[in-house]
């Protein structure tokens, strides 16, 4: 068995100063070039997100009218009306909920009036579309538009407009 125990034969492993420091560029040149592009999916996803929201609660306002058998008003509030951005409406346990939208998110048209949910789930009164808004990049606006129907059905539509 050869041991050498004074080390002369022995080499060392690890990595010199001028790898590391290359692999820490090339990292840092990589977050650099995607950094600006994850900027604009999260602008997106924010104004996606929001439209969600703004579906799911519209869908439990209508359940909850036809589970209790009573009218049940959402009440959207675009960027004219004071407070601005925000919807208000009742969930099943009684509880009367206001959502904001999240910054840099406008609710740029509502119905003048509230959707107002019968109990057979469709709406008192006209259809109704509420139109979000969020500017993603300099030549770009993410719009989603829910629309509800007088039958109480809800669907949305994307659409990317130009500034």
């Amino acid at each position: 068995m050869d041991v050498d125990t004074r080390g002369e034969n022995r080499r060392e492993r690890g990595f010199t100063v001028s790898e590391i420091l290359t692999v820490v560029g090339i990292i840092a040149l990589i977050v650099l070039v995607t950094l600006p592009a994850l900027g604009e999916r999260y602008r997106g996803y924010r104004v996606r997100a929001a439209a969600n929201d703004l579906v799911a609660d519209l869908r439990v306002a209508r359940h909850t009218a036809i589970a209790k058998r009573q009218e049940v008003d959402v009440t959207v509030r675009d960027e004219s009306d004071t407070p601005p951005n925000e919807y208000t409406y009742t969930r099943s346990d009684g509880e009367v909920r206001t959502v904001t939208m999240p910054d840099l998110v406008q609710i740029t048209s509502a119905p003048t009036g509230p959707f107002v949910f019968k109990q057979d789930g469709g709406l008192d009164g006209a259809a109704g579309t509420v139109t979000l808004q969020s500017r993603v990049s300099d030549q770009r606006i993410d719009q989603y538009s829910v629309t509800v129907a007088t039958a109480g059905t809800i669907t949305v539509e994307y659409d990317a407009v130009a500034p």
